[in-house]
């Protein structure tokens, strides 16, 4: 990625190659960034060039904090230096646990950009900002180690992230994404942003709680058998033994449980990402993989002002349309688009319009459809509710995804 900038505004940028395909998904995902940790995606095109344009305006690259004159990443001795390194501690966390977020909503690792040069931060260095590109990994094993070791390396040993981690933080960042291990990570990451000040970052307690009980079983059979009598202290002594075993017993199976759940971690992602038949197996043509999760998208077609074109997300099995907020899932506020207008199911990896209206007012390229009949609807095509147009878009399809960028 180059960073650009000019009379608009400052811009990541990154070119993309002919088989690179973006993720509408993805696009939808980023784009509700629920987090505030990333840029804003644009995508650019002159000719047969495509670029992914990342708005980083108002902000420096960190790689470049404390060295711009305007900056100095020592703050004076003032009051606010301790808060604002416990700000820029939080955002360190914030953005460190984005990794596990993204990919718990099926995002590959890999899209997450991790260079210095292309983190951004404001002029107080308290709101840090990333890019993520959304594009189809396809081969992604969605697991943490799937990250670069060296560019994690890199990037928390630069000085702006550096100086509010202590050296046990950054070990155990780097053993995680080294080993995989989430739990590790995200704890470490957890203490991060939601401790201002930096101390030792610990994976459990020093004190076993369920341990207590048994100990003092123990104890009570010691003092019985000095005071009361040995049948007494057999009777403590059982019991402590009992419950010992019984802790015994579950230490062994939650850590075999977690031995299973950091194993599998990956792999459930990716068997909720790719199907039973392709997950795990090396394929060269990509079109050869299919997704379980689908992804559909209603976008309106508004030839007069293209800015104000409106678009639907479609992830579930079936969404109904119309203009009522409490009977629809989509909602169209138009006088010619009824309560509830129609809907639109995914079966057997089609995609369907049925039309739910008491006018009839539903169409596909312009042909009413019957009332309560379900019609297959293809990628691209255009759909009308009412005297509204809308293009119906599906992404996870190669050439169709082709087709649909060129309406964006």
């Amino acid at each position: 990625m180059i960073n650009r900038k000019g009379p608009f505004g400052c811009f990541a940028i990154e070119t993309l190659s002919e088989n690179e395909s973006v993720s509408e998904y993805a696009m939808a995902v980023i784009g509700s960034n629920d987090s505030g940790c990333f840029l804003p995606c644009l995508i650019n095109r002159y000719g047969d060039i495509r670029e992914l344009s990342f708005d980083y305006s108002g902000m420096i690259p960190i790689s470049e904090f404390g060295s711009t004159g305007q900056n100095d990443n020592k703050f004076p001795n003032i009051p606010s230096h301790g808060r604002k390194l416990g700000q820029r501690r939080k955002a360190v966390g914030n953005l460190l646990i984005q990794l596990i977020t993204i990919m718990n909503k099926l995002l590959p690792p890999e899209g997450l950009v991790l260079s210095p040069e292309n983190l951004y931060t404001d002029k107080d260095g308290i709101i840090l900002k990333s890019c993520y590109r959304p594009l189809e990994f396809r081969m992604s094993s969605m697991r943490l180690s799937a990250v670069d070791i060296n560019d994690m390396e890199r990037l928390i040993n630069t000085g702006f992230i550096s100086d509010v981690l202590t050296e046990d933080e950054k070990q155990s960042l780097l053993h995680a994404v080294a080993t995989g291990d989430e739990d590790l990570y995200l704890n470490c990451c957890r203490t991060i942003r939601t401790t201002s000040a930096m101390r030792p970052h610990k994976d459990h307690l020093s004190i076993r709680r369920d341990l207590i009980i048994p100990s003092l079983t123990v104890i009570c059979a010691v003092y019985s058998y000095v005071s009361i009598g040995r049948k007494a202290a057999v009777l403590f002594a059982g019991a402590g033994l009992i419950l010992t075993f019984r802790v015994i017993m579950l230490d062994r199976k939650d850590k075999g449980t977690k031995t299973i759940s950091k194993q599998d971690q990956g792999q459930l992602r990716r068997k909720i990402l790719f199907s039973p038949e392709t997950t795990g197996k090396a394929c060269d043509n990509a079109k050869d993989l299919s997704y379980d999760i689908h992804y559909a998208s209603i976008r309106s077609v508004n030839n007069e002002d293209p800015d104000k074109t409106k678009s639907f997300s479609i992830f579930t099995d079936k969404v109904t349309i119309g203009s009522d907020r409490f009977l629809s899932d989509i909602v169209i506020e138009e006088e010619s688009v009824e309560s509830q207008h129609a809907a639109i199911t995914y079966d057997n990896d089609r995609y369907y319009l049925t039309d739910l209206s008491r006018s009839n007012t539903t169409y596909i390229e312009d042909k009413a459809l019957s009332a309560g009949k379900s019609y297959e609807i293809k990628n691209n095509q255009k759909l009308t509710f009412g005297d509204q147009d809308y293009r119906f878009l599906i992404s996870f399809y190669g050439d169709q995804m082709t087709q649909s960028e060129r309406d964006l």
